[in-house]
């Protein structure tokens, strides 16, 4: 503990500034001398864990540019930062990355400090092992924008979010287990009389595919009077060997989110599912879809999972899909601040980041089908199904 506490308390002793370091090695190396504000190691060469090194120690909101390649981590994250790929499907993180060292533990180390601002951009974080996540985020405020999660291995899930804010974004979490793709909850060492206060989770996930993990969302709060919050939108949750969505001292905000398996648990009164609109959710699950635009009981008709284009994978709606076109034009928006007197802004782009809409209308869930003078290309069974044909017409 007392190496946790030099290493947190690190970051009030550094001068302002702010830093963008372009790495050029796979090498698994530290910094030479960290804090000099050069990424180098003893080659001289910019690693991935020299620049993360520099960071660390270099007070104010640092960038690191990762080309394409393979870099091994596990890695510790201790400021404010940006990291960014050469993108999703060329650059690779291999190991787990972790995000600050907020704990009930050390309170005092995490009132001085705050919540850091993360950002991490087209790539890949993969093959964590050995009980750990493929991301661990404790009471930061994390972004992840294009960037795919899969086939970490840990307990708990591909993603751990330990209060704190987490918004995923055109993205893809897949194939994690034993635990959910992302797994949202308290700090478990915040107990009574550790003079610390529970921090529920805020969880927003749009225009993204969580998918074939060992369940997929699961969302844990406080209690009734500070529960976790979780916003789901144009979004698409399929294939999870659990349940879609768990819940304890959780609301769970739906809009706009394809439920291709619609198995949900509310282990608690004081969990909720509320719909905003324009949700589908496959047969025979417990998925509870109660607004007048919602489809439950749908067969989604999707795809599997796979790359359609974009340097993320998603599911593509099938020809006939009841998801095509499903949001009319006037309703294509969604509630970004949870403040139903601010105005709602515009769906304007899919999980690829193509435009929203074509046609009559939004497609419900991650994907956006193209205008028919694209061909509509989805591999099912080894066999290529091509529908050069217009959107259904509401």
């Amino acid at each position: 503990m007392t190496r946790l506490l030099v290493l947190a308390a690190l970051l009030f002793a550094l001068p302002a500034g702010a830093v963008t370091f372009y790495v050029d090695s796979t090498a698994d190396a530290p910094d030479a001398d960290p804090g000099d504000g050069v990424c180098a190691d003893a080659t001289g060469a910019c690693t991935l864990p020299a620049a993360i090194g520099e960071t660390n120690e270099l007070a104010g909101a640092d960038e690191i540019r990762v080309p394409e390649g393979i870099y091994p981590i596990p890695l510790l994250v201790l400021d404010d930062l940006t990291l960014t790929g050469a993108g999703a499907d060329r650059t690779t993180l291999e190991g787990s990355l972790w995000l600050s060292l907020c704990s009930c533990l050390f309170c005092d180390v995490c009132d001085r400090q705050g919540a850091h601002a993360v950002r991490v951009e087209n790539l890949t974080i993969r093959g964590a092992g050995e009980g750990l996540a493929g991301i661990i985020s404790s009471l930061v405020d994390l972004e992840l924008v294009s960037v795919v999660v899969k086939e970490n291995s840990g307990a708990e899930a591909g993603i751990v979010q330990i209060g704190g804010r987490l918004r995923v974004e055109r993205s893809a979490i897949h194939a994690n287990g034993p635990g959910p793709g992302i797994l949202a909850r308290i700090d478990l060492n915040c107990y009574p009389g550790l003079g610390c206060t529970c921090d529920p989770p805020t969880l927003e996930v749009a225009n993204s595919t969580v998918s074939d993990n060992v369940g997929e969302i699961r969302v844990e709060g406080c209690s009734a009077a500070a529960p976790a919050r979780a916003t789901l939108v144009a979004s698409t949750l399929a294939g999870a060997e659990g349940n879609a969505i768990e819940a304890y001292g959780a609301e769970i905000r739906l809009r706009s989110t394809l439920l291709a398996e619609a198995s949900c648990m509310l282990h608690d009164d004081d969990s909720t599912i509320v719909s905003l609109g324009y949700n589908l959710a496959a047969p025979g699950g417990s998925c509870v879809l109660d607004h007048p635009t919602d489809l439950p009981g749908v067969d989604p008709l999707i795809g599997p999972l796979q790359d359609n284009g974009g340097p993320t994978p998603m599911h593509a709606l099938l020809p006939g899909s009841p998801a095509l076109d499903a949001i009319p034009l006037a309703d294509c928006t969604y509630d970004d601040d949870g403040d139903p007197g601010t105005p709602e802004v515009p769906l304007l782009e899919d999980q690829r980041g193509e435009p929203r809409p074509f046609g009559s209308g939004c497609d419900i869930g991650a994907f956006e089908v193209p205008e028919p003078a694209h061909a509509l290309l989805v591999l099912t069974g080894g066999l290529v199904l091509a529908a050069a044909r217009r959107k259904r017409r509401a």
